[in-house]
Parts: C-alpha cells; sequence; structure tokens
C-alpha cells in the first residue's frame, strides 16, 4: 500500500494516479492529516485511516499551505517508525521557504536570483547596485504556510524605498531581498519525476504552454540540477532566460505541484502522472534505493 498524506483526498490528479497505480498491483490511498490517526506503544506504531486500520509500505508528503506543520510531524512519525517516505518532513517544511529553497540552489551551484536576508540595508542597497533595481522582498515562509499574516512580496524601485521599508519590524523577521531580471527572454516549466525531466513546457504571459520536441539539453539539465537540490521526488522547476548574461536562471522549485493546468494546455498530463505511476510502483515493490535509479521509460516528447 502507497499511502499519500494530503491536504486534498479528492485531489484530481491523485485520483487519476491511484487508478494507474492500482492497475499496476498496487493499492494508492489517500487522506489528510484530520484522516489519520495514529497510535505508539510498545508494539509500535499503528496507524488508522478515517477509523480504517492501514500498514502502508511507502508513504508520499503531500501537504501544503496550512496543512504542512501538521502533516510534517505525522510524516515524520512514519519516518521515525522505519516505514519508507517520500518527500519527508524536512524537506516538506524547507520547499515551504521561497528562502530556503533560493539557498538550496544556490549551494548546489543552480543559477538563481542573489539575495540578501536581514535588515542590513547598505547590503541590500549593495544588492541592488550591483543586479540592479527592481529588487523585491519576499517572505521567508510561504503566508498561507506560516499560520499568520506575513504580508506578500513587496517591490523597490530605489534605494528610498528599500531603506523604508527594512526600517519596519516585519522584514527583519519574515522578509529577505531578492534581484528581478532587468532583462528576462522565454520562460520554461520542466516536470521532473525522481529528478528526471518528463515534460518539458515553452509557457508565454498570455498562459499559453507548448511542449518542446525536443526539449533543449541546457533547460533540462539546468531543470534536473535545480530539482536534486531542492530534492522533491516529484517536482515543477520554473526557469527563465537572462538575456543580459546568456544563461538560464531557476525562479522556483514547487515540491507538490497542483494539478498542472499547463500540462493540460500541452496535452502531457496522462504522460507525466504514467511516470509518476512507474516511479511509485518501483518504490513500493522495490524500495526507496531502487527507486534512486530509476529512469523514465518513455518521455512526453515521445508519446506525441
Amino acid at each position: 500500500m502507497v499511502a499519500f498524506i494530503s491536504d486534498d483526498r479528492d485531489d484530481r490528479d491523485l485520483r487519476y494516479l491511484s487508478e494507474m497505480v492500482r492497475e499496476r498491483g498496487i493499492e494508492l490511498v489517500t487522506m489528510t492529516p484530520d484522516d489519520l490517526s495514529i497510535r505508539i506503544d510498545e508494539r509500535g506504531g499503528r496507524f488508522w485511516n478515517r477509523g480504517v486500520p492501514i500498514q502502508p509500505d511507502l508513504v508520499v508528503g503531500w501537504v501544503r499551505e496550512k496543512w504542512i506543520r501538521r502533516g510534517a510531524h505525522q510524516i515524520e512519525t512514519f519516518e521515525r517508525l522505519g516505514v519508507p517516505v517520500l518527500n519527508p518532513a524536512g524537506l516538506l517544511m524547507r520547499s515551504h521557504s521561497p528562502y530556503s529553497k533560493s539557498v538550496l540552489l544556490h549551494a548546489a551551484g543552480v543559477p538563481h536570483a542573489p539575495l540578501v536576508a536581514g535588515r542590513n540595508a547598505p547590503a541590500v542597497i549593495d544588492l541592488a547596485r550591483e543586479s540592479g533595481y527592481p529588487v523585491v522582498a519576499k517572505p521567508v515562509v510561504n503566508p498561507s504556510a506560516s499560520g499568520g499574516p506575513f504580508g506578500n512580496a513587496v517591490m523597490f524601485d530605489d534605494e528610498g524605498t528599500v531603506g523604508e521599508f527594512l526600517g519596519e519590524q516585519a522584514a527583519s523577521q519574515f522578509f529577505y531581498t531578492q534581484s528581478r531580471l532587468r532583462r528576462p527572454g522565454r520562460s520554461f516549466r520542466v516536470f521532473c519525476i525522481n529528478h528526471q525531466p518528463v515534460v518539458s513546457l515553452l509557457t508565454s504571459a498570455g498562459g499559453r504552454a507548448t511542449l518542446m520536441d525536443p526539449a533543449p539539453w541546457d533547460v533540462v539539465t539546468v531543470a534536473e540540477q535545480a530539482s536534486r537540490a531542492v530534492a522533491g521526488w516529484s517536482s515543477l522547476v520554473d526557469l527563465v532566460e537572462d538575456i543580459e548574461e546568456g544563461r538560464l536562471r531557476v525562479t522556483d522549485v514547487s515540491v507538490c505541484p497542483r494539478p498542472e493546468p499547463d500540462l493540460v494546455l500541452a496535452a502531457a498530463r496522462s504522460a507525466a502522472l504514467l511516470a509518476q505511476a512507474d516511479a511509485l510502483s518501483v518504490a513500493a515493490n522495490d524500495g526507496i534505493e531502487v527507486l534512486l535509479r530509476w529512469r523514465p521509460s518513455r518521455v512526453v516528447q515521445d508519446l506525441t
């Protein structure tokens, strides 16, 4: 049995994924943190999903936003009791902090916008002078995941507004500052399973998503590096061309991607779910160690 601990047991993609995994002879159950009950005693751990006993062979962390803290504690319980886990608790907590993801990307050498954390106004102003305005202040933790009124991203076009913002108490505790691209080019989205690019899309501001066949080597290479840096089992990597520097930059990595409209627009959703089902089957039957060597048998470009 594969158990998804999710913020939405009726998630459309998880329903489809459950059917695909079941066709491979594996049961997949989806539950919210409210559905799960845990008892621990001298005999070990026992688990119930809405009152029904379960004993999963594999747990997948899929909680987001307001569910993240409660779900992470439950997922860590499975880890401590020896149940294999994809997307463990620590990873999920980091994945809901844009700041933490930025640090992971920089530490792995993935091209990403430079940043400054803290109230040191000269450091932020130096960053802006080097990279140019505008700069943006972002919450360290996504507002919906933090449980508090931490606000949204704020854009600054000059030193005066930066200094004014950094003088506020909120800026010291909840925000970091990051440069923005002055001359962005094309944007890309790459859906990765086990860090392997499966679907690569060219996106546009008008909402159009185009399947790239074949995907450019540099796009899939940087996307794989970004997925490995953040370490999510299933991830959606956003990239943009930096025209001034002549290279790609990663703008975000989503670890628990929602049902993705761009995949639907590009007629690639089924192929992405099939890759997820294949990887889950390997992890459930053979173990996470074998999954580390897994490669997709097909990529979406070969199916269209």
